[in-house]
């Protein structure tokens, strides 16, 4: 049994979900960064892509379907992220636990966790917090 925590900035509430498997909650976490129409005829397979490592602390793996982008980010304790993020996401927790900083506002999320970070409202710039040692694997898509 899977339970995901549904969190969307600017709400002070979670809203917790009992999924009975991967699947169903994948397709739920789909609906809600709005990509379940465009990923219809869609199959991928992150197996296939290598990692990149753009920054410190870093490594992601990158599909791109039109104005989105599905990425599988692994992020860890040694992450140099000296600006705050501007664009807008939604993820899933696929491993580990992070404090997501939205505005000054700081989230824990941990495994099986979904956020939604929307672009151009205001109070939505983030940044990603990993503890010393620790490290954590989210699967987003950008341009949610």
């Amino acid at each position: 049994m899977l339970h995901m925590r549904f969190w969307v900035p600017g709400s002070n509430t979670e809203r917790l979900r009992t999924v009975f498997d991967l699947k169903k909650g994948l397709y739920i976490w789909m609906a809600i960064c709005n990509t379940a129409q465009s990923m219809a005829n869609l199959v991928a397979s992150f197996a296939n892509i290598e990692w990149d490592d753009p920054a410190i602390g870093v490594r992601e793996k990158k599909i791109v379907i039109g104005a989105k982008a599905i990425r599988m980010l692994e992020l860890t304790g040694d992450i140099d992220h000296p600006d705050w993020c501007l664009t807008g996401h939604a993820g899933f927790v696929l491993e580990g636990e992070f404090i997501l900083d939205i505005d000054g506002v700081q989230k824990a999320l941990q495994k099986g966790d979904v956020f939604v970070v929307e672009k151009d409202v205001p109070g939505h710039r983030h940044i990603p917090i990993v503890h010393e040692g620790k490290k954590v694997r989210l699967l987003l898509v950008d341009g949610a």
